[in-house]
């Protein structure tokens, strides 16, 4: 068996655990399917979910300020 450093292991255990969302992987939901899915949470955790309308306005935020894109939404 071969020896490797720990400090190799290191930088390979970091090298997995790296996100690269230059390949397009990201997915912007759609507006119905984040309402539901946040909502869904927000009652899970107790919480008061979004009427549509203050639904709408949060998604609409997340979209122009490049939530999706920065691979922050895991569906």
């Amino acid at each position: 068996m071969r020896k490797v450093s720990a400090h190799f292991m290191g930088e390979l255990f970091m090298k997995q655990l790296a996100f690269d969302f230059t390949f397009g992987g990201h997915k912007t939901p759609s507006f119905s399917t984040w309402y539901a899915e946040n909502s869904t949470e927000k009652r899970k955790y107790g919480e008061i979910p979004y009427t549509r309308t203050e639904g709408r306005k949060v998604y609409d935020r997340l979209v122009k300020t490049g939530f999706f894109e920065r691979g922050q939404y895991n569906a």
